[in-house]
């Protein structure tokens, strides 16, 4: 289960707050990063199921995004285990609330028995590992 969160230019008002509600994005750009072919279902994604309702620009690259960020265009959206210090002091990584609850994303994985072997079975051993 992972902990979502933004990221905002240091300078943008949000960045005095110590938590934001999905609502409270209403108003300002979601950037997202992602490639060409995926651009609609990752804003059907977060506008249907996080709530991001704002419009949405994209970027190729997490670099690229976080020069957007930067900039002042828009919030990123970011998940992860714990709340990092990101390492650049001109951005601001703030949890994300939905409806008073911190909004969590759970990832799974699945393979068929059918298809069962010893790498899958090293691979989910790391895996579990690694989100443990």
């Amino acid at each position: 289960m992972f902990h979502c969160y933004i990221e905002i230019a240091a300078s943008h008002p949000f960045a005095k707050l110590s938590s934001i509600e999905v609502a409270d994005l209403k108003n300002t750009t979601c950037i997202l990063v992602t490639g060409y072919e995926q651009r609609q279902t990752e804003s059907e994604y977060y506008r249907n199921i996080v709530g991001f309702t704002s419009d949405h620009i994209y970027a190729d690259t997490l670099p690229d995004a976080r020069i957007l960020v930067v900039s002042g265009k828009g919030f990123l959206p970011v998940e992860g285990i714990r709340n990092d210090v990101y390492y650049d002091s001109s951005i601001r990584r703030i949890p994300l609330y939905k409806r008073g609850e911190p909004f969590l994303r759970n990832y799974c994985a699945f393979w068929s028995k059918e298809n069962a072997n010893p790498y899958i079975q090293k691979f989910a051993d790391i895996l579990k590992e690694q989100f443990a």
